[in-house]
């Protein structure tokens, strides 16, 4: 069954090869009109070609089919379905098999829609497409370690990783992998455009929402890690600067400077070769994220054993991608070239170029920081990040108020003020309990300057809450008055016919949400930590206002590991709240543990089976305002005399989650289409009126 699968991907290599030189060939001849439609078809055919091999892998996990060697490595029959279904993208082999699956479905679709109507910008876009697959066959054909169809012992696997096996991790890595395929075609459009010296808005307009889609994936990958994180590991946080990390944090930063230039390029043809450049850095970015992890060359947590051919293949093709892109972008300066002279610096053409500045220069610096570690010897800890990122991500949070509230061209300075007068107000009600709130005798903060770093950047995130709120009012009211419709139909009319702006403004919601709550969530933390007597009911370990009053201990041999965890009961400022486990797992067969911590408060509701509610109410235990986090370390489930606990409390850490989920809901409501055009106000009603532009645009 091996050979079948190794089969298909062969088919798939020689039909790419097929498709790749046709396309070149056909495009360079422009004397003659030809069969496109026929390669497209072709393109398809590549999909089913890599369907055919992943599902036969995926079936083989299934069936626990362990003539497979990579079935061996990560499967064991005792795993639950989901995680043998899952362990498909455990290891380097069967995600790079994943990563291709992904990336020739979006191109078989991109074929498929274009079928009937191809012309040379979608021609030369399937192009780069295939060459990109072909780059990934290539990898898993000839690389012994990237290819899971190698033949097995038969011999029954030890199964996942421990620490893999939650349903976050579950779907970090594919919503990931979805990212990074999507953010390939806007790069590919942008080399379509390059080299089919297309300088119009057509193929931003094509690649916007693959853009959105990209980007969203890429976000839900990057939360979905973030929690995991948090929930499983133990140590009571959710970003360590880990450099596997921040592989798939670069793309991000580089992606919202791709959005933004995509916006700018189809409303006012501005920024044309930042969104080409942009494009081409994304892209690069994500290719740089999955080689980060796969090569071995970064020591990590996340990463894998090193492998030299495939950094050599990877780095070639990095390489072989940018001095393309970097030629073709010279070569068409000219034709791309634009206005981007600024006419008044308080204008929303300016905060574009600005937002694409912070963003690229973010990326570079965490780049460089991330892969100092195989050229120098040494690794950037955590402090040396937070050092950079807390002055740009509050300078960032400005440029987010400054952009929507400016005009494209100018803006005039008394409607500028007049937009600023409620939210400054806002903040500097919010600034003396917000101040108070974090006062040293609450928070283990004693330098000064980084107290006033936190206190700015929260007040910052306040500021833009208030303003995007404003924005949907102004916008309603003048709409309102315009129109003739009451203030509910106008802002109903906002969220219905300017839905990519009004997607925007909520994702502008969910970032000061988040913000406010990553800064509190790391900067003000309490923490401690305690030991009970395990053979001594009654026992207590207390933090802040919060007492845990030892119960008992549990141990349960379950096969394939043993579970064994310390129950409390749980106080809060001497009421009970209710019954609180801490778990451990020992995983006999791999040899490890891993945490399976409890918690109060918001982030419960992502491990609920650890809190059981008595007397408290769910406000209590589920709270947005802090998490109370315990992780037990080593105890011999034999003979647990002393139990080791740490307790933490994580202040509005609901807020990060609560935040990106908004962030993620304005990101899809702006992908969604309307589904029909506003319509345009009677004469009637309208000529007694002087119209007066509309804040939200669409």
């Amino acid at each position: 069954m091996t050979s079948l699968g190794s089969f298909a991907l062969i088919i798939a290599a020689v039909l790419a090869i097929y498709v790749c030189v046709s396309l070149y060939s056909w495009l360079s001849d422009k004397k003659r009109n030809h069969p496109y439609e026929k390669l497209y078809r072709v393109t398809i055919g590549i999909f089913m070609s890599v369907s055919a091999a992943t599902i036969l892998l995926l079936m083989a996990f299934i069936k626990q089919d362990f003539s497979f060697d990579y079935v061996t490595k990560y499967s064991s029959p005792d795993m639950p379905l989901y995680l043998k279904a899952a362990a498909l993208w455990a290891g380097q082999a069967g995600s790079m098999l994943f990563w291709l699956f992904l990336l020739s479905g979006i191109t078989a679709f991109i074929a498929y829609q274009r079928r009937n109507e191809p012309d040379r910008l979608t021609s030369y876009t399937l192009l780069i497409l295939n060459v990109v697959q072909l780059f990934f066959l290539a990898v898993i054909i000839l690389i012994q370690e990237s290819n899971p169809f190698l033949p097995g012992s038969g011999t029954p696997g030890t199964g996942l990783n421990p620490l893999l096996q939650h349903w976050a991790m579950v779907l970090h890595p594919p919503t990931l992998f979805l990212g990074y395929a999507g953010f390939t075609v806007p790069f590919a459009y942008a080399m379509a455009a390059l080299l089919a010296k297309d300088s119009s808005r057509e193929w931003v307009e094509r690649s916007h929402k693959w853009t959105l889609f990209a980007w969203f994936f890429l976000s839900a990958g990057i939360i979905l890690g973030a929690l995991w994180a948090y929930v499983v590991l133990g140590w009571g946080g959710y970003w360590g600067w880990d450099p596997v990390e921040n592989a798939s944090l670069i793309p991000w930063l580089t992606g919202i400077g791709l959005l933004h230039s995509i916006t700018a390029y189809r409303r006012r043809g501005n920024l044309k070769l930042w969104t080409a450049a942009l494009a081409t850095a994304t892209f690069v970015l994500c290719i740089v994220a999955t080689f980060v992890t796969r090569s071995g060359l970064i020591q990590s947590v996340h990463a894998y054993e090193q492998n030299m051919p495939l950094t050599v293949l990877f780095g070639g093709f990095m390489i072989g991608t940018v001095m393309l892109s970097y030629h073709l972008i010279s070569t068409n300066r000219r034709r791309f070239a634009q206005d981007d002279q600024f006419e008044s610096l308080a204008s929303k053409q300016f905060t574009y170029y600005l937002n694409n500045l912070l963003m690229a220069a973010f990326a570079g610096i965490v780049v460089f920081a991330s892969m100092i570690q195989p050229f120098f010897g040494r690794m950037w800890v955590a402090d040396n990040y937070n050092l950079i990122a807390r002055p740009l991500g509050i300078l960032y949070l400005g440029v987010l108020i400054a952009c929507p509230l400016m005009g494209w061209v100018k803006t005039e300075k008394e409607k500028l003020y007049k937009r600023l007068m409620v939210p400054g107000i806002v903040t500097a009600v919010a600034a003396l309990p917000i101040w108070l709130a974090w006062s040293p005798t609450k928070a283990p903060v004693h330098m000064m300057d980084l107290k006033i770093v936190g206190f700015v950047g929260q007040l910052i995130a306040v500021f833009l809450f208030v303003s995007v709120i404003e924005l949907f009012v102004i916008g309603a009211q003048t709409k309102a008055k315009n129109r003739g419709i009451g203030f509910a139909s106008a802002l109903w009319s906002i969220f219905r016919y300017n839905r990519s702006t009004a997607g925007g403004y909520i994702a502008h919601l969910g970032v000061a949400i988040a913000m406010f709550g990553v800064v509190a969530s790391t900067m003000y933390v309490t923490e401690t930590k305690a030991t009970v007597n395990g053979k001594q009911p009654g026992s207590t370990a207390t933090i802040g206002s919060y007492e845990l009053k030892y119960k008992g201990f549990q141990s349960q041999d379950r096969g394939s590991n043993v579970l064994y965890g310390a129950t409390f009961d749980l106080f809060k400022n001497g009421r009970p709240l209710g019954e609180i486990t801490v778990k451990n797992a020992y995983f006999k067969a791999q040899q490890s543990a891993s945490h399976k911590v409890a918690i109060a408060g918001a982030s419960a509701l992502f491990n609920p089976k650890e809190l059981k509610l008595k007397g408290g109410s769910l406000f209590d235990a589920y709270n947005l305002a802090e998490d109370l986090f315990i992780s037990m370390e080593d105890v011999d489930p034999g003979n647990p005399e002393s139990i080791p606990i740490e307790l933490k409390i994580n202040p509005l850490i609901g807020f990060v989650w609560l935040g990106s989920l908004i962030l993620m809901l304005g990101t899809v409501y702006a992908y969604v289409p309307k589904r029909a055009a506003e319509p345009i106000p009677s004469v009637e009603g309208t000529k007694k009126r002087k119209l007066e532009p509309v804040a939200i645009e669409s």
